[in-house]
């Protein structure tokens, strides 16, 4: 009887001891399977970083009295696509832009009802907004606004008011603010030195930062990569 107890209670342990190294192999494989994707996906973001810098560097290369010509082909390999600049005056500022102007965004856009006095109070501890992206965090505001947002803001302007021969349609509908005429005020020059850069494939569009161009005196940089 002893004996048969004993055989039992090691076949318990033997199958215990394999239940366990089952498991942490599962888990072994499980964590080298996450590890492998995360190289992956590291892998893919640093490639398609390099792919966007290049091309914003081709871009800096650009006369600024070109950029808003149209579409700029580009060389091999990237001769199936073409770049679109877009002057950033034709965007509102969020560092810049008058109070009525961020007023009607953050109505338009459906930020919170508090948005404009968060943001007001952080701007008054001599603050500024480093990406249109940080706008969200700061007043708080649904995260999925973000799309909408990166279609008419930048940081990059410097104007109170925007170029509407370079604005978007969205952009142009949050300052006519339901009305048919733009108010004088809240017209300003283009910027004519900084553009956000469009890589545009046969069926679509996307920004991939932002230049400076300065012509030939080799004072054009990046000034983000999207």
């Amino acid at each position: 009887m002893t004996d048969t107890r004993n055989r039992g209670f090691a076949i318990i342990v033997v199958l215990a001891a394999l239940l366990i190294l089952t498991a942490l192999f599962a888990i072994s494989s499980a964590r080298s399977m996450a590890h492998i994707q995360t190289q992956n996906a590291e892998q893919y973001l640093a490639a398609n970083n390099s792919q966007r810098v290049t091309l914003l560097r081709l871009a800096t290369t650009i006369v600024p009295s070109d950029a808003v010509t149209g579409a700029i082909s580009l060389p091999p390999p990237f001769h199936t696509q073409t770049l679109r600049l877009q002057d950033v005056g034709g965007f509102i500022d969020l560092n810049t832009a008058s109070p009525e102007i961020l007023e009607k965004l953050f109505r338009h856009l459906r930020f919170p009802n508090d948005a404009q006095s968060k943001f007001r109070s952080w701007r008054r501890e001599g603050q500024r907004l480093m990406r249109v992206d940080d706008l969200i965090r700061i007043t708080s505001a649904d995260p999925a606004l973000r799309v909408e947002l990166a279609q008419v803001a930048t940081v990059f302007s410097g104007r109170r008011g925007i170029a509407i021969e370079h604005a978007p349609a969205k952009v142009l509908e949050i300052v006519r603010d339901g009305g048919n005429a733009i108010n004088e005020s809240d017209i300003s020059p283009a910027s004519n030195i900084n553009f956000r850069v469009y890589l545009q494939n046969t069926d679509n569009e996307q920004m991939i930062g932002v230049v400076s161009i300065f012509g030939g005196t080799g004072q054009s940089r990046i000034l983000e990569v999207r």
